[in-house]
């Protein structure tokens, strides 16, 4: 039986950390993730995903601050695992870790390596309109996401999919692969492939600064930015002041006045009832809102806005207001 090393964190790396933990070629030794955090208003300490489900099947959990701390990689060279596995863990790893198991340590990372190195591969896809995603198991080194690739499998993108969905997707489809591809890598049966160094590109974290949605831009590249940041980080407007986060969003709905159109900018509501909520973008076409969240309340369908705050709003206005957010 081979032992594992699994270190991850979000709910994407449980999938795979249960596919492992139910084959019988597998062991799981240890889990590894990052520390509980505290969440909410209140600050109440949460624990990562990746530690509930390891909790739950009796797998012992480790959560050093820092994985480079000589006594964190002691612990962990001391188990002498055969693999080291990981997903979305969330640190680098030092050399003396990477080289400390028998077949060395694997990553699963969620782009078709080597498009979209870095922390936030599936937002990527999505904002820059992939048709297609997938996971790549890849040989770690120091350099992040560089490895040699050993095996990789591909998905489909659909037209309305979000970034939480297609996160499941893709952690499901680890979940169905991981088991055979690391069996795989034992046996000697997978060919090890350099990443291309003229195809890399990167998806570093998503700045604050880009979940603001402007008006000024196309309403397919708006559709794309709310469908990215769906369920996380959000991509929002300052509607008078106040953050008011857009959730979902369509290209259809009724059709505003041609007159309506002609005298109004990106940003003004074009189309209002007690349905539809249509604001104007800078490339001329429409984008219809579905399900917003105003600043303080929870996400709700265009009918329920339209039905209480959204009766304010009045025809060919400017969306966002004009009042300068208060601290």
């Amino acid at each position: 039986m081979l032992k594992i090393i699994f270190m991850g964190t979000p709910e994407f790396s449980v999938g795979p950390l249960r596919a492992l933990h139910e084959h019988p070629d597998f062991t799981i030794v240890a889990v590894v993730t990052q520390p509980d955090k505290p969440v909410g208003r209140k600050r109440k300490l949460q624990a990562p995903p990746v530690k509930e489900a390891a909790t739950s099947l009796a797998i012992p959990v480790f959560q050093p601050t820092r994985i480079r701390d000589k006594e964190a990689v002691k612990k962990l060279r001391d188990l002498h695992a055969d693999i080291l596995v990981t997903a979305a863990y969330g640190q680098f790893l030092p050399k003396s870790l990477l080289e400390a198991s028998k077949y060395g340590a694997v990553n699963i990372h969620a782009s078709l390596l080597p498009k979209y190195r870095g922390g936030a591969p599936v937002h990527y896809a999505i904002l820059n309109g992939d048709q297609e995603s997938g996971i790549t198991y890849m040989e770690m080194v120091q350099e992040m996401d560089a490895g040699d690739i050993l095996a990789q499998y591909s998905l489909s993108i659909a037209e309305d999919e979000t970034t939480g969905q297609l996160f499941k997707e893709l952690s499901d489809l680890a979940s169905k692969t991981v088991a055979d591809t690391l069996l795989a890598l034992v046996e000697g049966k997978l060919k090890k492939e350099a990443q291309d160094p003229s195809q890399v590109s990167f998806s570093p974290n998503i700045p604050p600064e880009m979940e603001v949605l402007d008006w000024q831009e196309s309403a397919l590249a708006l559709i794309r930015k709310i469908r990215a940041f769906n369920p996380y980080p959000g991509a929002y407007v300052k509607q008078n002041g106040k953050r008011l986060k857009i959730w979902q969003a369509s290209l259809k709905g009724p059709l505003p006045k041609e007159d309506l159109l002609l005298k109004s900018d990106a940003g003004d509501i074009v189309v209002l009832d007690k349905a539809n909520l249509g604001i104007l973008c800078g490339d001329g076409k429409v984008i219809y809102l579905k399900e917003i969240q105003p600043s303080g309340k929870n996400p709700m369908p265009i009918k329920s806005y339209m039905n209480g705050q959204g009766r304010q709003l009045t025809l060919g206005e400017n969306f966002n207001g004009n009042k300068e957010e208060s601290h």
